[in-house]
């Protein structure tokens, strides 16, 4: 008889030893989670916070830019009109190139430094001939097209319709007020720097190396580069807003604005990182370049689409989104996704060397729902199986 009330206290404080470390564990797992379920929420939160402050600034950045424009056109022109005036021979000159403009709406420069004030309509003749040299012109117009080749070009003013293109090496600086803006670039060496508003904005460079920088706003804004070295930078508000950057051996893209649709792409090349900080109805951020990572730094969309292509490179992820696509096919390269969505897709495919870090909230809360009924239905059946063993064990003790 003592054997077996030896056994079955034994028994019992088996049962006893196991249901206080399977509780200790359910603890233990339970407090894991809900703090990492609280980190994933401040986390976004923070991303949220800061994506706000970061598009709340470009908007201010972009309002200041378009203020400061309408600014620095006007105090060039003043400067402009003082050395002018400072020089009596050039005053009638510069007179009879703005009279001739507004009457031909034509304009032939030289190869040295030239300034022209193009007022009129601009509705006929041939525009704007630069050439060489660091030329400078002040538009107010309705149609503007300018055309330039080595040197520096800086355009001031506004127009209904603005056209300028460059062929050669030197740097194309616009800053005004447009309907339209056609910015052409194909000089082997230079920069575009870009700073003002219009209904529609195309920018485009080709050559051999030459950044873009896109200070504005505009209904649609497209941003293009094709150089074999060059950045874009772009900061800016547009319904739509499309940013490409196109083969070359080095070239990244930062991308930091607000619209509807959001499209920004490493397309092809060598090397090439992107960075986004916006929001956006449907964003979509891609980067196909051999080597480069991509680094979505606090998105929010409707629909977030980020994808990886090529040899070796990373995805960050940190946003917000009803959809969030994640997708890396790249041979060597890590995912790490941080972020709150109703459907959240991260898939790693191929490659040699891959590492998959996800903390998604609404996984994590589904993850603590099941886990917590595995545990109700363990201890069940621990309670059944005690409450089966235990009339036996007494039977037998009083048999």
């Amino acid at each position: 008889m003592g054997g077996i009330v030896d056994v079955f206290e034994s028994f019992v404080d088996a049962v006893v030893d196991t249901a206080e470390s399977f509780s200790d564990a359910v603890v233990g797992v339970a407090d894991t989670v809900a703090d990492t379920v609280v980190d994933v929420a401040d986390t976004v939160a923070d991303t949220v916070i800061d994506v706000a402050d970061t598009v709340a600034d470009t908007v201010i950045d972009v309002a200041d830019t378009v203020a400061d424009t309408v600014i620095d056109v006007a105090d060039a022109i003043f400067d402009t009109v003082d050395t002018i005036f400072d020089a009596p021979e050039l005053v009638f000159e510069k007179i009879a190139d703005s009279i001739v403009y507004f009457v031909t709406g034509s304009y032939e420069g030289d190869e040295g430094d030239n300034t022209l004030f193009a007022t009129g309509l601009g509705l006929w003749g041939s525009g704007v001939k630069m050439y060489g040299g660091n030329d400078t012109v002040y538009a107010a117009s309705l149609d503007l097209d300018v055309y330039d080749t080595w040197g520096n070009l800086s355009v001031y003013g506004g127009a209904g319709f603005m056209d300028i293109n460059k062929s050669a090496w030197g740097n194309m600086t616009v800053a005004g007020l447009a309907g339209t803006t056609n910015l052409q670039h194909i000089g082997r060496t230079g920069n575009i720097n870009f700073g003002g508003a219009a209904a529609s904005n195309y920018i485009y460079r080709r050559g051999y190396s030459g950044n873009i920088s896109f200070k504005g706003g505009g209904i649609a804004n497209r941003v293009i580069s094709e150089v074999e070295y060059g950045n874009i930078k772009f900061k800016g508000i547009g319904a739509s807003n499309i940013v490409k950057r196109k083969g070359g051996v080095q070239g990244n893209i930062r991308f930091t604005g607000a619209g509807a649709s959001n499209v920004v792409e490493r397309i092809g090349g060598d090397q090439g990182d992107v960075r986004f900080t916006g929001v956006g109805a449907y964003n979509k951020v891609s980067n196909s370049a051999n080597r480069g990572s991509i680094y979505f730094e606090g998105g929010i969309g409707a629909h977030n689409k980020v994808k990886r292509r090529g040899d070796s490179g990373n995805v960050v992820f940190a946003g917000a989104g009803i959809s969030n696509q994640v997708i890396s096919e790249v041979k060597d390269g890590n995912i790490s996704f941080t972020g709150i969505g109703a459907l959240n897709i991260v898939k790693r495919i191929g490659g040699i060397k891959a590492i998959l870090s996800s903390m998604v909230l609404v996984q994590l809360i589904m993850l603590l729902i099941q886990l917590s009924m595995v545990i109700l239905i363990l201890l069940v059946v621990a309670v059944v199986i005690l409450l089966i063993i235990l009339p036996m064990a007494i039977f037998r003790l009083q048999g």
